[in-house]
């Protein structure tokens, strides 16, 4: 019998019971990325911090891999209103009170990584979890009102923060207590009711499956909108020097290119069928009409913002910014490999040869980034760099606001 203020604890058997071998190839290289990123942001004597660093990304991998068991812990307030608070969320407070504590420290580097960390992961829970109840439900309807209260809202809360705050890192500080609450009322009221999907669809669910994609560009689109266009209008309006010209344009053409790429998407799952085709020639046809849908919607950002001439070639290539053009490639070949993953994870025997791609891309994009951005002394960028190669290897396609990372590091 349910009484006022009980609290109990269970556990939830809808969750794996063993480790896949592609959580292998994520829980490795997330711990040791995030240590070795300390120890190129020049604290390589600060074992405390590297500990600290290493126990948290443990304890978030648990809650979030579910190893055998969730605990759930439910909380019952007479019988009208049932909470029920699970593990996952429980991590995401807890790295918001670390960055807090580290952000009280006064250490801005620490304060930086730490919300990269765990605003990307939380958005991206939300982002695939309503991805998940869509998929379940084939609720197509729910995907733009989603997509508006997910921008709009924490648009509100950033400008309004950053009217209030004289610099970034306080701005940061006061984010953090602001999005504190809406995170986890958020928490409380969606996430709890969406179970976990394992990764085993057919081939004949990835039409379905793209329908729902505007929820996975809503953390990159929104990375790229709440946290610079604020500053930029604010240049405006003020004649500030919160960023550079370049910097103005080229956060400007991501958020375009975003647009623009989720529209053609967009119209291209609707136009299209093909992707609920078993045969294997028109899933490769399918794949073409959708990378040229994805360059012309890179051509288009970059020519409504530079025009055709010079300054748009020296965009593209300027050895000092690393062009460009390097990054909505990156973009590109994410997106796409993406793509491809879905169909070799609903292959048992390929999972390997998936898991080998990634691992591939991963080095790739190390070894190019430290060709175009060479000399450089910022702790930032080889943060931004090496959490990058963690996305890669864990299949999310953020490379678009890493990019943005790298070029506005000194502003940060």
């Amino acid at each position: 019998m349910l009484q006022l203020g009980t609290i109990k604890l269970k556990k939830v058997f809808d969750t794996p019971t063993k480790l896949e071998h592609g959580d292998v190839s994520i829980i490795i290289p997330e711990i040791y990325l995030n240590v070795i990123t300390i120890w190129l942001m020049g604290e390589r004597s600060n074992t405390q911090l590297m500990l600290l660093l290493a126990i948290c990304q443990i304890l978030y991998i648990f809650c979030t891999m579910g190893i055998n068991t969730i605990y759930t812990r439910e909380f019952y307030f007479g019988t009208l209103l049932r909470f029920r608070f699970r593990a996952i969320e429980l991590g995401f407070i807890i790295g918001w009170l670390l960055l807090l504590f580290l952000g009280y420290l006064r250490r801005p580097y620490y304060m930086t990584l730490f919300f990269i960390i765990f605003s990307d992961k939380a958005l991206e829970s939300l982002a695939k979890c309503f991805e998940q109840e869509v998929l379940r439900q084939n609720k197509r309807s729910k995907a733009i009102p989603y997509a508006i209260y997910r921008l709009i809202l924490p648009l509100i809360i950033y400008t309004l923060v950053l009217l209030v705050s004289r610099n970034i890192i306080s701005a940061y500080l006061c984010l953090v207590l602001a999005k504190l609450p809406f995170v986890m009322i958020f928490d409380f009221y969606e996430v709890h009711r969406i179970k976990k999907i394992h990764w085993r669809y057919q081939p004949e669910m990835i039409g379905r499956l793209m329908i729902c994609s505007l929820s996975d560009f809503i953390p990159s689109l929104s990375y790229a909108v709440l946290l610079y266009f604020p500053r930029i209008v604010l240049g405006i309006i003020w004649g500030g020097t919160y960023l550079s010209r370049f910097q103005e344009y080229f956060i400007l053409a991501q958020v375009i290119f975003q647009l623009v790429f989720a529209l053609i998407q967009s119209r291209f799952v609707t136009v299209s069928k093909v992707w609920e085709v078993s045969q294997e020639s028109e899933r490769q046809k399918a794949l073409v009409r959708f990378t040229l849908g994805v360059i012309v919607a890179t051509f288009i950002s970059m020519v409504l913002l530079f025009g055709i001439g010079p300054s748009l070639l020296e965009l593209l290539f300027r050895s000092s910014f690393g062009g460009i053009l390097y990054w909505f490639a990156i973009a590109l070949g994410v997106r796409l490999l993406n793509i491809e993953l879905y169909f070799l994870l609903t292959l048992k025997e390929k999972k390997s040869l998936a898991i080998a791609i990634r691992l591939i891309c991963a080095i790739f994009i190390v070894i190019i980034s430290l060709i175009y951005i060479p000399g450089s002394h910022n702790p930032l960028v080889y943060t931004a760099v090496i959490y990058t190669l963690g996305r890669v290897i864990e299949g999310s396609g953020l490379l678009l606001y890493m990019g943005i990372l790298c070029y506005c590091s000194r502003v940060l």
